[in-house]
């Protein structure tokens, strides 16, 4: 992951992560890409967590905000134009269990269980 030098690539590998997907296509180290690896970083950027969907979870199964509607994903168009992400970003941090909440009150899961980060709470997600 030579444009984001956080994880080697061993640590990476077999590793289930929360992905922000459909976004516009972008080169990155000679390969197409239209996802983003989603993370916690903390406020020097020393240490940095990745999201992760509890360990049941399949692999490609979306995750949600408990209490919301689910949507209908948004086309890279869409998730650019409505600037999508950078309205969701401000309002998704950690808690001080260490899951992913959205509006301080939802939290953030997939199917089998909450997102969760391995130590860094009341952090804002970025990618």
């Amino acid at each position: 992951m030579e444009h984001q030098p956080y994880f080697a690539e061993e640590e990476l590998l077999d590793r289930k992560v929360v992905v922000l997907c459909n976004l516009k296509m972008v080169k990155i180290v000679r390969m197409r890409s239209t996802g983003s690896i989603l993370l916690v970083a903390s406020d020097k950027g020393k240490k940095v967590d990745l999201l992760e969907p509890s360990p049941e979870a399949e692999v490609g199964e979306r995750v949600y905000a408990s209490g919301e509607e689910l949507q209908e994903p948004v086309t890279p168009i869409q998730m650019k134009k409505n600037k999508v992400w950078e309205t969701l970003c401000k309002n998704i941090k950690t808690n001080n269990k260490c899951e992913f909440m959205y509006l301080d009150r939802f939290p953030v899961r997939s199917r089998s269980g909450p997102v969760r980060v391995e130590s860094l709470k009341k952090v804002l997600v970025s990618k």
